[in-house]
């Protein structure tokens, strides 16, 4: 009876042992995923506060300055940061000034000739965006860094990011002043 008593015991400390280990698996990839994204929503910031330089995607090898470096999410497991510039793909535009001064020149255009991809990533581990991929896009203008969303318009309140990973989730908070805030 008592070594019946004994392996219960075991078996009991034993699921125990593998459900917290399973739990602690997913909270790491989500918050490795949350760690990533956060960090390139940042990197993207950073260009436009820098004016970073970026090949103008002829094949020339010229560079230029873009007027606005963005991030989004293409769908709920791949993102990129993009570029946008008054003299490539036909804006219209005679400067950046007229550029980012038009609501319409403020985000993803459809791709080339109009905004340009400068580096694409994905979600590992089976983590995925569970938000609207449309509320994820971030423009920022160089180089005041002025923040709009994804129909150009000045970046209001906060948006929300959401992941997911079996019935986990974890956020990133994006607000209008630019923060970027990890949390549960």
């Amino acid at each position: 009876m008592e070594l019946l008593i004994v392996i219960a015991i075991i078996g009991i400390m034993t699921t125990v042992g593998l459900v917290s280990l399973s739990s602690s698996r997913t909270n790491t990839k989500l918050q490795a995923a949350q760690r990533e994204v956060a960090s390139v929503i940042k990197l993207t910031q950073s260009y436009a506060l820098q004016g970073k330089v970026a090949d103008d995607g002829t094949g020339s090898g010229n560079m230029i300055t873009p007027c606005g470096y963005g991030f989004r999410f293409k769908d709920s497991g791949s993102y990129e940061i993009f570029y946008n510039n008054w003299t490539t793909g036909g804006w219209g535009k005679t400067d950046c000034t007229s550029m980012n001064g038009d609501f319409n020149d403020r985000y993803w255009k459809n791709g080339p000739p109009h905004s340009k991809t400068l580096a694409s990533f994905q979600l590992n581990n089976g983590v995925t965006l569970s938000s609207s991929v449309a509320a994820t896009e971030i423009y920022f203008t160089v180089p005041d860094g002025g923040i709009y969303d994804n129909t150009g318009n000045a970046y209001a309140g906060s948006q929300i990011f959401t992941f997911s990973l079996s019935s986990a989730t974890k956020n990133i908070t994006f607000d209008s002043g630019g923060s970027v805030a990890e949390s549960n």
